[in-house]
Parts: C-alpha cells; sequence; structure tokens
C-alpha cells in the first residue's frame, strides 16, 4: 500500500520541479542575451573610444599615458601643460606642477597638476585629449613615489621639492629660447648664401 502511494505521489513530487525548470529557462535565456548586448554594446563603445582619441592625438600624446609605456606619466611627475584661454580668442598659458593623479579612461583621460603660487596650493586638472590643451611637457619624470595618486602632499607639502618646479620651467625655456635662436640663425644663412649665389650669377 505505502509502495502504491509513494509511487502515485512521485510524479506530483517531481511536477513543481520540472515547472520551475521551465519557469527559470526564459530568465536564463534573457540574463545571456543582456550579458551579450552589454559586450557589444562595450566593444562599440571601445571602438567609438579609440578613433576618437587617434583623431585628438595630434602630437601623439596618447603614447606619454599609454599603460604598455614603461615611462608615462605617473604621479609626481612634474609636467607643464599649455592650453587656451578660449577657442576664439584664447592665449596660450602654461601651467606647471606636480602630477597628483592621472585619470586614465579613454578619450576622457585627465591629469591633475599642483603647484604653490604666491605661496597658495593651486590644483588645475586637464583633459588630455582636449583641443585646448596644446602641449604638454614632462620637465622630469616621478621619482620618489610609487603611489598611482598623491593627494598626501596637499597636507604634506613638504615632502615635495616646490622650488625645483619653476627651476625647470627656467631651464625649458631656456632651451626653447635657444633652440628657436639656432632655427632661425640656421635660415639666416640659407637666405644669405641664397642672395650671395644670386649675386653671382649677375
Amino acid at each position: 500500500m505505502f509502495r502504491r502511494l509513494a509511487a502515485s505521489a512521485l510524479p506530483a513530487l517531481l511536477r513543481p520541479a520540472a515547472a520551475s525548470a521551465s519557469a527559470s529557462a526564459p530568465a536564463v535565456a534573457a540574463r545571456a542575451l543582456s550579458t551579450s548586448t552589454l559586450r557589444l554594446s562595450t566593444a562599440v563603445r571601445l571602438s567609438q573610444d579609440a578613433k576618437e582619441v587617434a583623431h585628438y592625438n595630434v602630437d601623439n600624446r596618447a603614447a606619454l599615458f599609454a599603460k604598455s609605456n614603461p615611462n608615462r606619466i605617473r604621479a609626481g611627475a612634474i609636467v607643464q601643460v599649455t592650453s587656451l584661454t578660449s577657442m576664439t580668442k584664447g592665449k596660450p598659458v602654461a601651467f606647471a606642477g606636480i602630477v597628483t593623479s592621472v585619470r586614465h579612461k579613454g578619450i576622457d583621460t585627465s591629469l591633475t597638476l599642483r603647484n604653490y603660487v604666491l605661496k597658495t596650493g593651486v590644483e588645475q586638472t586637464y583633459k588630455v585629449f582636449s583641443p585646448m590643451v596644446t602641449a604638454i611637457k614632462v620637465l622630469q619624470p616621478n621619482k620618489s613615489f610609487t603611489r598611482s595618486k598623491i593627494y598626501f602632499v596637499r597636507e604634506n607639502p613638504k615632502l615635495v621639492k616646490w622650488g625645483q618646479i619653476d627651476d625647470l620651467v627656467k631651464t625649458e625655456m631656456e632651451k626653447t629660447k635657444a633652440a628657436e635662436g639656432g632655427s632661425a640663425a640656421a635660415s639666416g644663412k640659407a637666405a644669405g648664401k641664397g642672395g650671395k649665389g644670386k649675386g653671382k650669377k649677375k
């Protein structure tokens, strides 16, 4: 008798499990579809992002922040950024400081610089691929810090030799002037040689 009852109850016991399995199948399919859609949208976004980076990478500045570059800009490096105040009437303005953080996010990659102006701490954040940013120069690579972010220098300014930033800027300006003077002298000599040659022909 007991065996008959058990046998008759067996299909009833299995029925809910089968029903739940059939009910969960659409949920599994929906999750799989959602995952594949997310992967596709991520791939499309990364492709578009790469195209935008290539478009605005006019001076190969992407290499300065590429994670594959062992000499990439890191927190602790001293960098000078030249940017425009306006796209129409703006003049180039240079700001140099120590990099406190680098945010790697494709076309939205940015870095934050900190320096002291009139004994007041000043920070500037720049979008690396912004058309407003005209130049990024590494004045000195990171030599002292190992962390990816060094916001703690705000509370501990003595950890940084702030005076060396001005010295590095002056050195860079002197190099630029010397290079410009050398190129001007070379072009002047070339023009002089051309004039002498014409005189001889006459």
